[in-house]
C-alpha cells in the first residue's frame, strides 16, 4: 500500500469513528416564505448599535417586538435543505441550531433586505451572545434592496446552539429560498489545548 492510500485510509477510519455514516457533517438552511417584516424598532439611545442591543437584552419577554416569521428577533422561518441530523438539529419554533457534536465549525449566513432606509444588521449568535455581526447602509436615493453575508470559524461544544438574530427592527426581509440562508460545516476536532 503506497503512502497516499495509507493516508487516506487513516483519515477514513478516524471518520468512521466519529460518525457512523458517511454523510458530509453539513448543514444547510434556507428562507422558506416570500417576505417578513421585522416590526416595532425598539429606541435606539445616542444611535448606537450597542445601545439597541441593552435594551433588547433588558426585556424579559421581547416577543411583543418582532413581526411573524421571528420569535424575539431570531429568524426562524427555515426549510432544511441539506442537515446530517448526527451532528445539527433545528429547532423549528425557536429558529436555533443546536451542534450535537464538540468541534470546529464554519459557519455562514447570509439575509436579503428590502426597503431598509439607512442601515440594517443582524447578528449570528451562539447561545444568545453574538458571534458574528453584518452591517449594511445605504446611500440617500439609492435602491433598498441588499444582502449582507458574514462568515466565520467558531469551536463548539455538543448542547450549543446557533441562530441569526436581528439586531434592528422596522425592516422588511426576503426570506424566498436562496435569498436568505443559513448553515455550518463541521471542519473537524477542536485543536487540543
Amino acid at each position: 500500500m503506497g503512502l497516499v492510500a495509507e493516508q487516506a485510509a487513516i483519515i477514513h477510519s478516524d471518520y468512521s469513528l466519529s460518525f457512523s455514516s458517511r454523510q458530509p457533517a453539513v448543514v444547510h438552511l434556507q428562507g422558506q416564505g416570500s417576505a417578513i417584516q421585522v416590526k416595532n424598532a425598539p429606541i435606539l439611545l445616542a444611535g448606537s448599535i450597542a445601545a439597541c442591543q441593552s435594551i433588547l437584552h433588558s426585556h424579559k419577554d421581547r416577543s411583543h417586538l418582532w413581526g411573524p416569521g421571528t420569535g424575539g428577533g431570531v429568524l426562524n422561518d427555515w426549510s432544511r435543505i441539506t442537515m446530517n441530523p448526527k451532528v445539527f438539529k433545528l429547532h423549528p419554533r425557536s429558529g436555533e441550531l443546536e451542534v450535537l457534536v464538540d468541534g470546529t465549525y464554519f459557519i455562514y449566513s447570509q439575509v436579503y433586505y428590502i426597503n431598509f432606509t439607512d442601515f440594517a444588521s443582524y447578528e449570528v449568535v451562539v447561545d444568545e451572545k453574538p458571534f458574528l455581526q453584518c452591517t449594511r447602509s445605504i446611500e440617500t436615493g439609492k435602491t433598498n434592496y441588499n444582502t449582507c453575508y458574514t462568515a466565520g470559524v467558531c469551536l463548539l461544544k455538543a448542547r450549543q446552539k446557533i441562530a441569526v438574530k436581528m439586531v434592528h427592527a422596522d425592516i422588511s426581509i426576503n426570506m424566498s429560498k436562496h435569498t436568505t440562508f443559513f448553515g455550518a460545516i463541521r471542519l473537524g476536532e477542536a485543536p487540543a489545548s
